[in-house]
Parts: structure tokens; sequence; C-alpha cells
């Protein structure tokens, strides 16, 4: 139960935080060094594989959260189809 819940929350988070994170990020100069943009379920699942191989539960929690909410951030703000969302990790 603990892990639905903090999944949950930070997948609430994440979307709440989404909009705040465009108008950051349109105040930012758009100078990168790589010609890709590296989408945070990168992080998720980052996040998520150090949980699995430390077996915490907090941490497995916290980085399918992440992972999750990119998904359902593609499907609502971008309109991607379902599978597609949640293999969208690095773009150009």
């Amino acid at each position: 139960m603990e892990i639905f819940l903090l999944t949950a929350l930070t997948i609430i988070v994440t979307v709440l935080v989404n909009p705040i994170s465009k108008k950051v990020s349109k105040r930012v100069d758009d100078k990168r060094y790589l010609k890709v943009h590296v989408h945070h379920s990168v992080t998720g699942l980052v996040i998520l594989a150090a949980g699995l191989a430390y077996a915490n539960k907090i941490t497995i929690a916290l980085g399918l959260g992440l992972y999750l909410a990119h998904g359902l951030e593609e499907m609502y703000f971008n309109k991607q189809p379902f599978p597609k969302a949640f293999f969208i990790l690095i773009t150009r």
C-alpha cells in the first residue's frame, strides 16, 4: 500500500508541476550543448532501476511515479497514443 500511495503522490505532483515547468523553460535561453531533449522519464527509469537493485520500496515508488507521470503527460498534453507515450525517452 505504501508503494501505491507514494507512486500516486509522485504522479500527481509531477503532472501539476508541468505547467510551471513549461513557463520557466520559456524564460531560459534555448542554447543546448546537445541537440536532443532527454525527458524526465529517463530519470524515472534510472531511479526505478536503482530502487530495484537495492530493493528499496520508496525509491521504486518514486521512479515508477516519475515514469508513469511522463507517460500520462505525453498522452494528455501532447496527444500521443497510449503505447507510444511511454516509449518517448529522448527526442530531437
